[in-house]
């Protein structure tokens, strides 16, 4: 993202979350309607690439722990988070995995977190 401002960041954040809201609705429309498991897993995947790409935008912004927990509690909610879809077949790299695992993983979550906040406040 081009736009680096924070206000700018948190809309996006948020209105990710929104999408996963979106995307949790359309699985559930999906699934009554059309009982193929690869349709389904597809538009999860797509819905947890959000949740996947929101969760470094966070590490991105201002924003705080505190609210990354609620941000997480939304997407816990709307069957986004934990991350199991995502790393399967579109993201299927090492770094795809590591970050899965992290972000699965609210004790690891919570270090890398304060870690990365705190290299960059010191601009390593």
């Amino acid at each position: 993202m081009a736009n680096k401002e924070q206000n700018h960041y948190r809309k996006v954040i948020y209105d990710m979350v929104d999408s996963t809201e979106l995307f949790n609705n359309l699985v559930k429309e999906v699934s009554a309607v059309i009982k193929n498991k690869d349709c389904i897993t597809r538009l999860k995947s797509r819905q947890e690439s959000y949740s996947f790409f929101l969760i470094i935008r966070v590490f991105r912004s201002n924003l705080n722990f505190k609210e990354l927990k609620e941000i997480l509690i939304k997407l816990k909610e709307n069957n986004a988070y934990p991350i199991k879809y995502f790393v399967k077949k579109d993201h299927n790299g090492a770094k795809y995995h590591l970050l899965s695992f992290i972000f699965n993983n609210k004790a690891s979550l919570y270090l890398t977190f304060n870690v990365f906040r705190l290299l960059r406040r010191k601009k390593i």
